[in-house]
């Protein structure tokens, strides 16, 4: 995996507001809600190997639409195959919860 960009973060915003819009979700961001933000882009993006995989750079195992990738202009596409993940991807991190 490349090197963060501070452009990644905005667009898991993106995903996720993506997923509150189609549920017709209205949403107020707490303060545990930028901690668990900042704690899910640090396993994703800063620690090297990742602990958790980048959704959005995993290329798609089906034809998807633009409709569904872009929103306002922006790529929110995410790998939402949870079946095809769980046998594709793992994680080689076996730091404890304590070293990271």
């Amino acid at each position: 995996m490349g090197e963060a960009t501070a452009y990644q973060l905005p667009l898991s915003w993106d995903a996720l507001l993506l997923y509150d819009t189609s549920r017709r979700i209205q949403r107020v961001l707490t303060p545990l809600d930028g901690f668990t933000l900042m704690v899910l882009y640090f396993l994703v993006h800063v620690k090297q190997p990742p602990v958790l995989p980048n959704l959005q750079r995993i290329a798609p195992v089906r034809p998807v639409s633009e409709e569904q990738v872009m929103l306002e202009g922006r790529n929110v596409y995410f790998f939402d195959d949870v079946e095809t993940l769980r046998q594709e991807w793992s994680s080689i991190n076996y730091e404890t919860v304590g070293e990271l």
